[in-house]
């Protein structure tokens, strides 16, 4: 599981996804997490398989999530310019996160996925 800091900033940043979708006709669209915490395990296997897999992991302490960038969850197929205007919106909101000094993110080519740190602001 996440530590409670951790937790906190992926609730902050659905909850300002959420927001900044509100008013339009995807208000009921999803981020899909797919990765939080891993074991000593799951990381060396990763390791070997995947080139920005590092052996210190911050998953390792739940103090990491990450979430598709190609892929959001709704009841109905997203088009092109659906899909940009969501990976906009989160990319601004994760922006607006980095600046505020309360995450480090990367965007994992390969994986098509966000991965977010969560840090303690200065």
């Amino acid at each position: 599981s996440l530590t409670p800091y951790a937790a906190k900033i992926l609730a902050e940043i659905g909850a300002a996804f959420k927001d900044s979708i509100a008013q339009t006709h995807l208000a009921n669209t999803e981020l899909i997490v797919t990765s939080m915490t891993r074991t000593k395990y799951t990381v060396s296997k990763l390791v070997r398989t995947n080139k920005t897999a590092v052996r210190r992991s911050p998953h390792l302490n739940g103090n990491s999530f990450d979430f598709s960038y190609s892929r959001f969850f709704n009841a109905t197929p997203l088009n092109a310019i659906e899909l940009q205007y969501l990976q906009s919106t989160i990319s601004k909101i994760l922006l607006r996160f980095k600046q505020d000094v309360k995450i480090w993110v990367t965007y994992e080519a390969n994986e098509e996925c966000l991965h977010v740190v969560a840090r303690k602001g200065l």
